[in-house]
């Protein structure tokens, strides 16, 4: 009985305390969602045998775990990590919405080796703003962009597989120059991390400093070790670039890969006063084709003061790993509603 309740507990509270900062503590992260089912298992069995105290310790002691994985991350102090051109960009991040109009944003990450979903899909899902990773064919943002009567941006990398698509029911801002998109690259080189700044404006909405993300990925079994202090200093990255724009319009959208749980990662974006909208899992959608149980938010949405995240939801389109996630917004000055 003692070990069913202080066993897991000790093991939350432990991971809680290192977090993602070891290798142990990123295993136990992702495996939570199975843990608790475990522990949920091992109580039912318990109470079939009637052995009804070491049922209650198990459900205990996982739930001690577990709350203690969940604790809300504190708010890091922001590095000075922005770059150089980061404060030109204050002026067009601090344009007035034109209305109280709600925000329609799309954040989806694509795995190539699977079929291409139907762009009349996603126009279906009447976003205003769509943040793709993985869309490996240009024309594909395009033909979108023509559904909506918008504009994309697709922004390739040094693999396919990691392009990034912006697509835009409206036109993108050039901020005073020729760019329309500045990049913020993430991690190691070949680690696919990038941050792509971005000024949609949205018919009826107004200019949106939008910051597409993509966390850096793990690489090599030897480059593993760097990897949790690779996913928080791109974090710290993004907070920077995001504080340096000043006001509270900013969003910041896309593929963080790893679970809501990473408590650093979290800390590091809520310096910046950045606030994550709810997120339902997305992942895993499919596996190898087959039906798979989402067990987290790899795709999420951060917002600056001045949103207010009402809904958000993952939709079931095409054969992909992954769930789109669509997340309505709405100025905290109105609460506006779309059909």
């Amino acid at each position: 009985m003692v070990l069913a309740l202080v066993g897991p507990a000790v093991l939350g509270l432990a991971t809680s305390a290192v977090g993602e900062s070891t290798l142990t503590g990123v295993a136990v992260l992702w495996g939570e969602p199975l843990l608790l089912l475990l522990g949920v298992h091992l109580a039912l069995w318990m109470l079939w045998e009637h052995r009804f105290g070491v049922a209650l310790a198990t459900l205990v002691g996982f739930g001690i775990g577990g709350l203690a994985l969940r604790r809300p991350p504190a708010p890091e102090p922001v590095q000075d990590l922005a770059p150089d051109w980061a404060a030109r960009m204050r002026a067009c991040a601090a344009q007035p919405a034109d209305s109280q109009a709600p925000l329609r944003l799309l954040s989806w990450t694509l795995d190539p080796a699977r079929p291409t979903p139907s762009m009349a899909a996603l126009a279906d899902q009447n976003a205003d703003i769509y943040v793709i990773q993985g869309l490996a064919a240009p024309d594909r943002a395009e033909l979108l962009a023509g559904r909506l009567g918008g504009e994309a941006l697709y922004l390739p990398s040094g693999e396919a597989r990691l392009g990034m698509a912006l697509v835009v029911r409206g036109r993108f801002q050039r901020c005073g120059g020729d760019e329309s998109s500045w990049a913020l690259p993430l991690g190691a080189p070949g680690a696919g991390g990038r941050a792509v700044l971005t000024f949609p404006e949205v018919e009826g909405v107004g200019v949106v400093p939008l910051i597409g993300v993509r966390m850096p990925r793990p690489g090599p079994l030897g480059q593993w070790r760097d990897w949790p202090g690779a996913l928080h200093q791109g974090a710290q990255r993004v907070a920077a670039l995001a504080r340096s724009l000043g006001g509270g319009r900013v969003l910041l959208a896309g593929d963080f890969g790893v679970p809501r749980t990473f408590r650093s990662l979290a800390g590091a974006l809520r310096g910046a006063g950045l606030v994550e909208a709810d997120a339902p899992p997305t992942w895993p959608h499919r596996l190898g084709g087959l039906p798979g149980l989402p067990l987290h938010a790899l795709e999420r949405t951060w917002t600056g003061a001045d949103w207010t995240a009402t809904t958000s939801q993952a939709v079931d389109i095409g054969d992909q790993p992954r769930r789109p996630l669509v997340t309505e917004l709405v100025p905290r000055t109105g609460r506006a509603g779309r059909p």
